[in-house]
């Protein structure tokens, strides 16, 4: 599958993640809820770890190497991908963006927003 034409929307998601972070920033009260509907509420808080502050005593040098080595090894899965599995394709380019857009944060930040 040709991941350049990927490219764009890939960097289209990164920006949209990295808008709606600062808007969360600078808008929302930290650990408060905020309900938008009965159930959906959004929180601003931070994640020092992984998924569920998994290795969050860890360090931010350590897991920004594993978000780069998880973005190559995602884009190795999709570089073997067959023609023709666009859903498959967008699964892995809304993987990849999001994964770029908490590098950017631990990099700027040392904690993901």
């Amino acid at each position: 599958m040709n991941m350049i034409r990927w490219i764009i929307p890939i960097a289209a998601l990164v920006a949209v993640d990295q808008i709606s972070k600062y808007w969360v920033e600078t808008t929302l009260p930290l650990y408060q809820r905020i309900e938008v509907i009965p159930f959906l509420s959004l929180y601003r808080t931070y994640n020092e770890g992984v998924a569920f502050s998994f290795l969050s005593g860890l360090g931010s040098f350590p897991l920004i190497i594993l978000t780069i080595a998880i973005i190559l090894f995602i884009l190795w899965l999709w570089r073997s991908l067959e023609p023709g599995r666009w859903l498959s394709a967008l699964g892995y380019a809304l993987v990849v963006a999001g994964a770029f857009g908490n590098l950017i944060d631990r990099i700027r930040l040392g904690k993901v927003v």
